[in-house]
């Protein structure tokens, strides 16, 4: 009977009394949540003093003999960073992945026709 839960306004209620001089936007400690920095995504060009100035030429698309050295050298293990980061620069991830696969699957079935091979002959 002492308690001031629900007076009045039906089960559950809380007593406005209880929360004078409370910030009601203020969020609990427990809830608040790291601020995070934020990074534009691309930087803004700068701008150049001649307004005729041509942009960059576009980087050439590799081509398919270049994207296979690619792959097969991420196979072996070893490159210069120079040419890493010259096909970093140039070179598709999409077309990094397709010829991936492609060389991982013409590797396996080498290797499987190479047992049936050995194996029909021994």
């Amino acid at each position: 009977m002492g308690s001031n839960r629900g007076a009045g306004r039906g089960p559950g209620a809380v007593d406005p009394r209880a929360t004078i001089g409370a910030d009601p936007h203020r969020i609990p400690s427990y809830r608040r949540e790291r601020a995070r920095p934020t990074v534009p995504t691309r930087l803004p060009r700068p701008m150049s003093a001649d307004p005729n100035a041509k942009l960059p030429a576009p980087r050439p698309a590799p081509g398919f003999v270049r994207i296979v050295l690619t792959v097969l050298a991420s196979f072996f293990g070893v490159r210069k960073r120079s040419t890493h980061e010259a096909d970093t620069a140039s070179v598709k991830p999409q077309h990094l992945i397709v010829a991936g696969l492609v060389g991982a699957l013409v590797f396996v079935l080498t290797l499987v026709t190479l047992v049936r091979f050995i194996i029909a002959h021994a």
